[in-house]
């Protein structure tokens, strides 16, 4: 039984919103400026209208509905290289945490609403195996259809995969450990017995605090 760490990744592990900045990218490299509008427009109207995380994430999929999976897979590749040229771009307490993990044998695990194309080169990067993620759904050409695969990997979902992991490659969740940023990472935090709140003056470090759960300070 080996213990895991679970890590969200956008301001847990890197100090940008993978989907948003990936979207820019691909609007930008694909010439799809009337869609970055749209986009936009989307994302503002869902913000004022104070919508969920997962009412957001389900939101984002759907701009790619269409599109081949190879082809987001291949804009990805270039995504990463450009946007992860610059190290800075990696949390560094996070970074040490988990290199810290690794001396003590223990496996690493992503855990992101973000999907397989974003999330694998970070995660080869890394040397990490494990991503529970977003999967799109496609059909038999391999084209998005804006629909999304499994569970849906944001809030309650996170825990939902974590525990089905842990039941998969039996792990006491116990002795496992979680680090998250922000309060839709709650239910992942609490499923496991040693939970870590990235960032100070947020909704999560005033849960946290109550919980007592730690606190880590960021820059």
């Amino acid at each position: 039984m080996r213990q895991t760490a679970f890590y969200d990744v956008d301001d847990t592990l890197i100090n940008i919103k993978s989907m948003f900045d990936f979207f820019q990218f691909w609007a930008s490299e694909n010439g799809l400026i009337s869609q970055q509008e749209q986009f936009d427009s989307q994302f503002s109207v869902l913000a004022r209208k104070m919508s969920s995380r997962e009412e957001l994430n389900r939101a984002y999929y759907r701009f790619f509905k269409g599109v081949p999976l190879l082809k987001i897979e291949q804009c990805a590749e270039r995504w990463f290289k450009n946007s992860f040229s610059n190290t800075e771009i990696f949390i560094s307490y996070t970074l040490k945490s988990i290199l810290a993990h690794r001396v003590l044998g223990h496996n690493i695990v992503l855990v992101s609403g973000s999907m397989t194309p974003l999330l694998k080169p970070i995660a080869q990067l890394l040397g990490i195996t494990d991503i529970l993620c977003t999967k799109l759904a496609t059909d038999q050409s391999g084209v998005v259809t804006g629909e999304i695969l499994e569970t849906q990997t944001i809030g309650e979902g996170k825990a939902i995969v974590i525990r089905q992991y842990a039941l998969e490659n039996d792990i006491n969740l116990s002795a496992c450990f979680a680090y998250g940023d922000d309060v839709s990472d709650i239910p992942m935090l609490a499923c496991v017995g040693h939970p870590i709140c990235i960032g100070e003056g947020t909704a999560l470090s005033h849960y946290a605090s109550n919980n007592n759960w730690p606190i880590v300070r960021v820059e």
